[in-house]
């Protein structure tokens, strides 16, 4: 749902914006979901990835086989311990 607003809100910001924004989450998914250790550890346990050209970071735990989004947070979110911005 967050998801949505975020788009709904760039769109309101500049035509076609947030089809710009979802496509850059979703290319920054496409990335973890094929080379999960790419990205930096953050915390004992949850990496971070960074999407292009907004504001906004995704952390993610790869667990064998599986990759589970914790959370897609704008950097003005982003502050504090780890432990204190995800589940």
């Amino acid at each position: 749902m967050e998801m949505r607003a975020n788009v709904a809100w760039y769109n309101l910001q500049k035509r076609e914006l947030g089809h710009e924004f979802r496509a850059q989450v979703r290319s920054v998914l496409r990335g973890i979901a094929a080379h999960p250790e790419r990205w930096p550890m953050c915390g004992p346990k949850y990496r971070r990835a960074v999407v292009s050209r907004f504001p906004y970071v995704i952390y993610y735990l790869p667990e064998h086989d599986i990759i589970r989004v914790a959370r897609v947070t704008h950097t003005s979110r982003d502050r504090g311990p780890i432990e204190e911005l995800l589940p």
